[in-house]
């Protein structure tokens, strides 16, 4: 897996008795092998972040049938673009063939400077992720995938400052991940660069004024 093309739009925002939805994609102008789709919603009550969801693609694993089958027999079956190498839009496929079901807790924990418990449902269906039988490279399809021995991930989230998080996750049962994030804004930045060369007077200025 290369280059992804995600997007995330909410859809309504958090009220006091409703939860915020939101639409996302994920690899939406791929060939089919990582994509997915999902709809979300989430509560937040006191210093607990709950969020389910339903999930298309590779996020079908936890299987439901598709509600969107009601409107459309399209929907049953999900379709491969095996002749295109990305960058395409496929919109027939999305939220197609079997879904799946997600959810998650992110607890914030007191008097530790932001940092924060998450704890997931995983809905990824590694199975039917990447390179499938026929397809793709063969030195990827002959690969014993390490197969995960648990649904429940688990994760933990340290700010260490307001533009650098440490991540630690323990996920698949099997699976210890380590990360950092580093977010960085320019609109504080002055975009006017002042110059600190010494001033030079200009020659016969006079003659430039304008009366």
């Amino acid at each position: 897996k290369d280059k992804s093309f995600d997007a995330k739009f909410l859809a309504s925002k958090e009220k006091r008795y409703l939860p915020q939805i939101a639409v996302g994609f994920r690899d939406f102008a791929g060939s089919g092998l990582f994509t997915g789709e999902y709809i979300v919603a989430s509560k937040f009550y006191k210093n607990i972040d709950f969020s389910i969801g339903m999930g298309w693609g590779t996020l079908s694993r936890n299987k439901v049938k598709n509600p969107f089958t009601v409107f459309s027999d399209n929907f049953e079956k999900r379709t491969l673009n095996i002749d295109t190498q990305g960058g395409e839009l496929s919109p027939g496929k999305y939220f197609s063939g079997q879904a799946g079901l997600f959810g998650g807790a992110e607890i914030f924990l007191p008097n530790l400077k932001g940092a924060r418990l998450k704890i997931e449902y995983d809905g990824t269906n590694y199975s039917e992720e990447g390179f499938r039988l026929g397809f793709g490279n063969a030195e990827l399809l002959t690969k014993v995938q390490r197969p995960g021995s648990s649904r429940i991930n688990f994760g933990i989230v340290y700010p260490y400052s307001n533009n650098i998080q440490f991540k630690l996750g323990y996920t698949k049962g099997n699976t210890i991940n380590f990360g950092f994030s580093i977010a960085l804004g320019f609109k504080d930045k002055d975009p006017v660069i002042k110059k600190n060369d010494p001033y030079e007077p200009v020659k016969n200025a006079e003659a430039y004024k304008v009366v």
